[in-house]
């Protein structure tokens, strides 16, 4: 089964990021939460815990993403006041998805990172448990964070970076008016990347 999970999506991981230069009144207007239809995009506290870590322990969620699989419960702690920290000093937006019938249950997690030095440009990361998937959950999500992207000052092109053989992922943001820009050269990818097609697709807002 294909999995709606974007390629790479490694926050802690990576040691360097560009902060978004923000007012605290932007901020507070790009990062609140976000609701759809069906959805509520919010900020993750404590108590995601354990849907972080089976998020980041489960086979096929996992399958596409080049992150390190999480070893204990600790380390969703971990990873939750490491995403705060970022989110507080504007380094990426990160929102947590519930049903807004069940608000408490996280279900996954979607992020605009890797903005450019002067914030024209981000990449999306997101990732769905597997029983939610395959009902338009995600694509309703992405399409919530990209009408609220319309307010970034200067933000103007949104990458996502996709497995080639992540069909569902692909099809995701071509729904999403996505259009293919490249792949990704050997040089840019992480050591376990090698060799694989990892593509790059963009949409302008």
């Amino acid at each position: 089964m294909n999995k709606y999970n974007s390629q790479v999506y490694h926050l802690i991981e990576q040691p360097t990021f560009t902060p978004l230069h923000l007012s605290n009144d932007q901020r507070s207007t790009i990062n609140h939460p976000i609701t759809t239809p069906r959805l509520q995009l919010r900020a993750l506290s404590m108590t995601d815990a354990p849907a972080i870590f089976r998020l980041h322990t489960d086979v096929d969620v996992q399958r596409y993403l080049s992150r390190e699989r999480m070893g204990s419960p600790l380390e969703s702690r971990e990873f939750i006041m490491k995403i705060t920290e970022g989110v507080e000093q504007g380094r990426w937006l990160y929102w947590g998805i519930v049903l807004q019938t069940a608000p408490e249950v996280l279900i996954g997690t979607v992020c605009l990172w890797q903005f450019t030095e002067h914030g024209q440009r981000a990449e999306l990361g997101y990732d769905l448990l597997p029983s939610y998937q395959q009902q338009g959950i995600m694509t309703e999500a992405v399409r919530g964070v990209l009408a609220l992207a319309q307010a970034h000052p200067r933000l103007a092109e949104i990458h996502a970076m996709v497995r080639s053989e992540n069909l569902a992922s692909v099809n995701l943001l071509k729904k999403l008016n996505f259009s293919y820009l490249r792949n990704l050269q050997e040089e840019e990818k992480f050591t376990k990347e090698q060799g694989m097609e990892i593509r790059i697709y963009c949409k302008t807002l």
